[in-house]
């Protein structure tokens, strides 16, 4: 068991908790996933470090992915592809009283050699990354649901700009859930 909250990491093992101070780019992470291969991966601000067998990996800058707001999900497809998600923020100042929209979330495909990026929806405000139970890959973007088709993003839903997609989820009979909130609170 791998628990990542903030900037800390620890493994659990038999009653035994260690804490893995060595991954100096770890200090904003919030999301871990183990993939079919048994790799670990665990997603921060400035990028994603993968631990497997043969050591600790830091995919960020120089491998194409951008320092984000916030660290978003990390998904696996059916190709065995791996899927980061950058999310947006809203950083609400207190002497004004606005929420301010800093639009960088984007979405990242890793193939096992490289990244690509995906700007998804016009906005570019990434609320959340999803794989379903076939491995099909979901991203909500604010006011947008998408899917991917092979290639790129596909507008599948739009809702009002009052509201916002935070959250994706497919159920055991394959129903597919979407959670949404108001701007308003």
């Amino acid at each position: 068991i791998y628990i990542v909250c903030h900037g800390l990491l620890a493994r659990v093992t038999e009653n035994n908790l260690q804490f893995v101070e060595n991954l100096s780019e770890l200090k904003d992470a919030t999301g871990a996933y183990e993939d079919s291969k048994g790799n670990i991966w665990i997603s921060g601000k400035k990028g994603i470090y993968k631990i497997s067998e043969s050591g600790t990996t830091f995919y960020g800058a120089a491998e194409g992915i951008d320092a984000i707001p916030t660290a978003g999900p990390i998904v696996e497809d059916k190709d065995g592809n791996i899927w980061y998600a950058g999310i947006n923020t809203t950083i609400f100042t207190k002497s004004t009283g606005i929420f301010i929209l800093k639009p960088k979330g984007a979405v990242y495909k890793y193939n096992g050699t490289k990244w690509t990026k995906y700007d998804v929806g016009e906005k570019k405000i990434v609320t959340d990354l999803y794989a379903d139970n076939q491995g099909n890959i979901w991203v909500s973007a604010s006011t947008e649901i998408f899917k991917f088709d092979g290639d790129s993003f596909v507008k599948l839903r739009d809702c009002s700009k009052t509201r916002s997609y935070i959250k994706i989820f497919q159920d055991s009979k394959e129903n597919y859930w979407f959670g949404r909130g108001s701007f308003k609170g």
